[in-house]
């Protein structure tokens, strides 16, 4: 009887070690996991906060390109302008 009792006590004893290494390793692998995802969000933040400098400097560009634009024309319609007048000049 004694012996089975303590049959019984060291099956449990290595059914409880077997469990608390399947523990850690479980909680070894949601760390690994929780790492994985910190590292996923951190890849995300940053392409999201390149992106928003491209779109700024997309922005910035395409502004000045109407600058250009709009100076241009006005450039073109004074040219146009200085062109009639010196063409009535010499009529």
């Amino acid at each position: 009887m004694m012996k089975r009792q303590l049959n019984t006590e060291d099956n449990a004893d290595a059914i409880n070690q077997e469990l608390q290494l399947d523990v850690n390793g479980n909680r070894d692998n949601n760390v690994g996991i929780k790492r994985a995802i910190d590292d996923s969000d951190l890849t995300r933040t940053d392409a999201i906060k390149k992106l928003r400098t491209l779109q700024s400097d997309r922005d910035r560009r395409a502004n000045m390109a109407d600058e250009l634009k709009d100076d241009l024309a006005n450039k073109l319609t004074l040219c146009k302008q200085l062109e009639q007048e010196q063409y009535h000049a010499h009529e």
